[in-house]
């Protein structure tokens, strides 16, 4: 397997930005995943509006060229299922692609409806921006309608929905479509899971993992010691052309 990028998703208002982009300049394959819910904006996970911008500007500023997804979730996402892509509005007079370089839709297709045409029309107008669909079972019948449609869909493997349930193994990554591997990683754990993911990938397929619950601490705030170790455990496994982007 080639490791192009390993997401970290919570940063919240509690975390300094400019420790992330002390991180980012170390390793310039991480990509920070920052969560957006309508209801949920200024709690644990979920920062002010504008923290993925600001993180992005003081990197600029720095010449460190980071890496950001925004994890849309709620409300945002049901709205983008019905074909309104309103969460880009959020941020008017900006525009997502101004910060983000993906999208990552959290939802659940068996408690929610989707208009399927109208959701690729949504991604093929933004074609600009990869957008995530996580790929568990409640979401199998959409992510195969989905597959081979268009460039821009990415797909993670996520049964844990940010809880850190782990897996003993993992599934084939999907033909054509870059793909990610989620679910009860931590620095414990994710050399002996990069095994199990390594038997499905092959030496050839670029993917990225993504971690959420298992670098937090007690008080669920975003642990920058473990994100730190985590981060070293995966540079073992990333390829020297991606360790050299921010050289």
């Amino acid at each position: 397997m080639a490791l192009t990028r390993v997401t970290i998703t919570g940063a919240d208002n509690n975390t300094n930005p400019q420790e992330l982009v002390n991180l980012s300049r170390r390793f310039p394959f991480v990509e920070w995943g920052i969560l957006f819910s309508k209801s949920r904006t200024n709690t644990a996970r979920y920062p002010h509006p504008y923290y993925g911008y600001v993180l992005k500007a003081l990197a600029e500023e720095q010449g460190i060229d980071i890496q950001l997804s925004a994890h849309i979730c709620g409300q945002w996402t049901r709205e983008f299922f019905d074909g309104d892509f309103s969460f880009q509005n959020y941020f008017l007079p900006l525009h997502p692609e101004d910060t983000f370089d993906r999208i990552q839709l959290n939802f659940n297709a068996t408690k929610n409806t989707y208009d399927l045409t109208k959701v690729l029309e949504i991604i093929n107008d933004n074609h600009y921006l990869n957008f995530i669909f996580q790929h568990n079972n409640s979401n199998l019948r959409l992510c195969n309608q989905v597959e081979g449609k268009l460039e821009n869909i990415n797909f993670l493997y996520d049964s844990s929905g940010g809880r850190g349930t782990g897996r003993s193994e993992w599934p084939l990554p999907i033909k054509n479509h870059y793909t990610g591997y989620a679910g009860g990683l931590n620095p414990s754990n994710l050399k002996d899971q990069f095994t199990l993911i390594d038997q499905v990938t092959g030496p050839h397929n670029m993917i990225w993992i993504d971690v959420e619950t298992g670098v937090r601490n007690e008080k669920d705030e975003l642990d920058l010691s473990k994100v730190t170790k985590f981060l070293e455990i995966a540079e073992q496994y990333v390829p020297q052309w991606v360790k050299n982007l921010n050289n």
